[in-house]
C-alpha cells in the first residue's frame, strides 16, 4: 500500500506518519510513507507515481488548496482514498463534494 501525506507542518506530516506506522505494526500490514509539504510538490511527484491507494490531506495551505488538490484528482479520474486533516470544521460538507473518507480535526489529536 502506497500513502501519501501533504501538509504544510512539519509536525503534522511527522504526526500522520508516525500514526501510519503504528497501524502497519498493529495491522501487520506493509506501507511505503511519502510526505508531501505541499499540494504542488505532490501533484510534480503525481506525474511520476499515480498508485498511492490513500491520501491524508490538509485542506488549508499555502499555493493550491488541499480541497482544489483534491477536485484536481477527482477531474483526473483517480479514485485514491482521501482523508482530510484540518484545523477547520467549515470544510466538511465540500469534502463529500470529492468522496472524501473521513474528516480528521487536527486538534483532536495532540503530539
Amino acid at each position: 500500500m502506497k500513502i501519501a501525506v501533504c501538509d504544510d507542518e512539519n509536525v503534522q506530516l511527522e504526526l500522520i506518519e508516525r500514526y501510519c506506522r503504528k497501524w502497519m505494526e498493529i495491522s501487520g500490514e506493509s506501507c511505503s510513507i511519502y510526505r508531501f509539504k505541499s499540494a504542488e510538490e505532490f501533484l510534480f511527484k503525481y506525474e511520476e507515481i499515480k498508485d498511492y491507494d490513500v491520501l491524508f490531506l490538509d485542506i488549508q495551505m499555502k499555493g493550491i488548496s488541499g480541497m482544489e488538490l483534491a477536485k484536481t484528482l477527482r477531474n483526473l479520474g483517480e479514485n485514491m482514498i482521501i482523508v482530510f486533516i484540518t484545523a477547520d470544521r467549515g470544510y466538511v460538507f465540500e469534502g463529500y463534494e470529492v468522496q472524501a473518507l473521513d474528516y480528521i480535526l487536527k486538534y483532536l489529536y495532540k503530539i
